[in-house]
């Protein structure tokens, strides 16, 4: 072997050490709870989560442990749910720039139901008429000795029960406004979060405009 080769041979090999002393550590935790710092880490501690070191000891990068399947479900549900309020963000911002404008818009629905309830008022009280004339004639049949007949009966319960799905549709409505105003609540919570400006309370831009205040803003 002549001078030169024999030169190669050992530059080669100076550059093989350097390059393996110069290789990244690997640290973790044995079935000991010993930590571990190694050139190479045995493939049982890998799902437990290891750091890798360069050669000043600095951390490079950070694997954490596998999750188990119970843990995998619950980060996807969380994931689902910045997605979810991602999402939802982008719309407010679409609709509202101020807690205000959030205001503006409920006490706009709010009174589009209102109307839906004078209206299903005043058939109401159309009913209640009608009743009351089939009730006369009913008790002047009465009185004159006669029987009240089958029709007449039928129509008077017709009439009653007519009132009553009246009054449960105005109900219904109630419940729907209590249950939209919350809703436009959270909204307004969530836009003044996002914009920085302070909202104000619902209870007193309902009680300026002589609006029903529902329960559930009277419990906070």
């Amino acid at each position: 072997m002549n001078r030169i080769t024999t030169l190669t041979l050992l530059m080669a090999a100076s550059l093989i050490a350097t390059s393996a002393w110069a290789a990244n550590l690997y640290r973790y935790v044995n079935n000991e709870g010993i930590t571990v710092l190694d050139r190479t880490i045995p493939p049982q501690f890998v799902p437990k989560g290891y750091s890798i070191l360069n050669e000043r000891g600095e951390v490079l990068k950070v694997v954490p442990r596998a999750l188990n399947e119970e843990e995998k479900a619950a980060l996807r549900l969380e994931q689902q749910r910045a997605a979810d309020q991602a999402a939802r963000d982008a719309e407010l911002r679409r609709l509202y720039r101020t807690p205000d404008d959030v205001d503006q818009a409920m006490i706009a629905w709010v009174n589009r139901l209102y109307v839906e309830i004078s209206l299903t008022n005043g058939q109401l009280s159309a009913k209640k008429g009608e009743l009351s004339d089939l009730q006369s004639t009913a008790a002047n049949v009465e009185r004159s000795g006669k029987t009240v007949t089958p029709e007449l009966m039928d129509q008077i319960h017709e009439v009653q029960a007519d009132i009553e799905g009246r009054k449960a549709d105005i109900q219904a409505i109630h419940d729907r406004i209590d249950a939209d105003i919350q809703m436009f609540e959270l909204d307004k919570i969530r836009v003044a979060e996002i914009s920085g400006i302070t909202a104000k309370s619902t209870v007193e831009v309902l009680k300026a405009r002589d609006m029903r205040i529902p329960a559930f803003l009277l419990r906070e």
